[in-house]
């Protein structure tokens, strides 16, 4: 077992921690986050001119921007408040989806991912609770024994882009570089995974 511990995914409620996380840790995790939405790629025919389309608060898609051009095709992003809503992997889905917001455009792929199913995150972008960032973000910035939360959701800003990973990658990484310049202490810790039975 190493010195150290770093965790990176967005919910470690469904892993049984020895010895056990803080009670503001623990509740946090439990708690999970609000984050429920879709996400999809959609590839459509033509070359089209740059567009953001804001829909309904409750259509499966409720958010649509041109994300890239290539010679005759124009890739969208997507997003939708609930995954359950969004079939990512049905083309004639998309195109419906799609018809609601920009009518008129040709869906030729869609690629996306259901992370509110995935056993591992169960969530999407983080969408904090109220209070969240005011009573449990300094606790799970804080290393439990060898552990370092890492990851956008623990970020101090940009929560769920990239920019907020690196950052929250990079202070636990220095935590973990500094505290192995000392002595080990404290107890070794574990993590068991308790993953839902498929």
């Amino acid at each position: 077992m190493g010195r150290r511990w770093l965790r990176s995914p967005a919910t470690p409620r469904k892993s049984a921690w020895l010895p056990a996380l803080s009670p503001i840790k623990r509740q946090a995790a439990e708690r999970g986050q609000a984050g429920r939405g879709a996400k999809l790629c959609i590839k459509v025919k033509g070359r089209q001119q740059r567009f953001v389309a804001l829909g309904l608060e409750d259509a499966p898609l409720n958010f649509v921007q041109v994300e890239y051009f290539e010679e005759d095709t124009t890739t969208l992003v997507c997003f939708g408040p609930d995954a359950v809503a969004v079939d990512v992997e049905d083309l004639a889905a998309a195109q419906r989806y799609l018809d609601r917001l920009v009518p008129g455009l040709e869906v030729l792929e869609a690629a996306g991912y259901n992370w509110v199913d995935d056993p591992y995150s169960q969530s999407t972008w983080p969408m904090h609770y109220t209070s969240d960032l005011t009573e449990s973000l300094a606790e799970l910035q804080r290393p439990e024994g060898l552990l370092h939360l890492a990851g956008s959701d623990f970020a101090n800003g940009w929560g769920g882009f990239i920019d907020g990973a690196i950052e929250s990658g990079l202070d636990a990484a220095r935590a973990v570089s500094t505290s192995l310049q000392a002595p080990a202490a404290g107890p070794e810790l574990a993590a068991t995974p308790s993953l839902p039975a498929s």
